[in-house]
């Protein structure tokens, strides 16, 4: 997902489209506020959660 972000930023970047460094930085929020949640963190991070629940933490930080 991060590696998502990052080709949003750096084409947003490259061809001045605002949308696209938006969408990058919002993947980026949602990345780190479902990181701040043990629950969510997937064990390669020190949490206890699937990556079907970090994906809906994301999601759902996303939504908010």
């Amino acid at each position: 997902m991060l590696s998502a972000a990052m080709l949003l930023r750096r084409l947003g970047e490259r061809h001045q489209l605002r949308e696209f460094v938006h969408a990058a930085a919002s993947i980026e929020a949602a990345a780190d506020a479902a990181t701040l949640d043990p629950a969510s963190r997937t064990a390669d991070l020190g949490g206890s959660g699937k990556t079907k629940a970090f994906t809906k933490a994301m999601i759902r930080s996303m939504r908010e």
